[in-house]
């Protein structure tokens, strides 16, 4: 997590298990990769295609974060879902389909390739699909565009969902990690926070 100048101290948020959820609700994004969920569903009676979905950079001139956290990350094999992969330094797009991790798969993964085969069918029919985002060597704000046919039409619709920031180049900026004390300190000169071998780092 990545959190703007001037929204806070990291000790202005608390929370029990997760503190990514507050960080989100004050402005914070991404900090080098971030993932993204979205829940398709339908609100009328007519079925509806997901023609297509694309990202649309906005800004690449954010502001350093003033602050990164580090979440302590879980274990086991991670859950198989429909990804699509954004690098926003490139930038480039990809649908990876179903990665197959060796997790389990998640319920309501859609496989069908946007279009005509992507279908919503009833209100009751969701399609959840991943998002990841990749930002190593700048900070970035983003949308994505969901277009989409409702059955019997020949116009597409759309809708903007955003905007999204994402971060990977620092400056001055402080970084901590969940469950350790801010013991160390020191001048970095790479853009992302090594994981692991420090607590509390100046880069």
């Amino acid at each position: 997590m990545a959190m703007p100048p001037g929204r806070g101290d990291i000790t202005d948020f608390h929370a029990v298990t997760d503190l990514r959820q507050p960080l989100v609700a004050a402005g914070a994004g991404s900090w080098g990769r971030g993932v993204l969920y979205l829940d398709l569903s339908m609100t009328g009676d007519k079925p509806v295609e997901i023609a297509d979905i694309q990202p649309h950079v906005v800004r690449r001139d954010l502001a350093a974060p003033a602050w990164t956290y580090t979440p302590v990350n879980g274990c086991g094999p991670t859950p198989q879902e429909r990804v699509f992969r954004f690098n926003l330094d490139t930038p480039t797009w990809t649908d990876a389909g179903i990665v197959k991790t060796g997790g389990i798969v998640v319920a309501n993964s859609p496989s069908a390739a946007l279009g005509p085969a992507f279908l919503l069918t009833t209100p009751t029919d969701h399609k959840v699909i991943r998002v990841d985002a990749t930002s190593c060597h700048g900070n970035y704000e983003w949308t994505l565009e969901v277009k989409y046919i409702p059955t019997g039409d020949s116009k597409i619709e759309s809708v903007t969902l955003g905007p999204y920031d994402s971060y990977g180049s620092a400056n001055n900026t402080i970084s901590y990690t969940a469950g350790r004390p801010p013991l160390d300190r020191y001048k970095s000169r790479t853009k992302k926070p090594s994981q692991g071998h420090h607590w509390y780092v100046k880069i």
